[in-house]
């Protein structure tokens, strides 16, 4: 909870996310992803789907589809 908090409060003045601790199953994670990749996330996740269509590599980056 300390972390999440630090993070609310220095949001105003950061840009992006550090995407290497972008983390599967984490409240915050798909808003992480969002910023991590922008524009580029549908497609992203459209080649997850073609090339990992089972999420055999849930753990490399949660990029499945919600």
């Amino acid at each position: 909870n300390w972390g999440r908090h630090v993070a609310q409060i220095l949001a105003p003045y950061t840009v992006g996310a550090y995407s290497v601790e972008v983390c599967p199953g984490l409240p915050e994670t798909a808003r992480e992803v969002q910023l991590a990749f922008g524009e580029n996330l549908p497609r992203l996740q459209a080649l997850k789907q073609k090339y990992d269509p089972t999420n055999l590599l849930p753990h490399t980056y949660p990029l499945a589809a919600p």
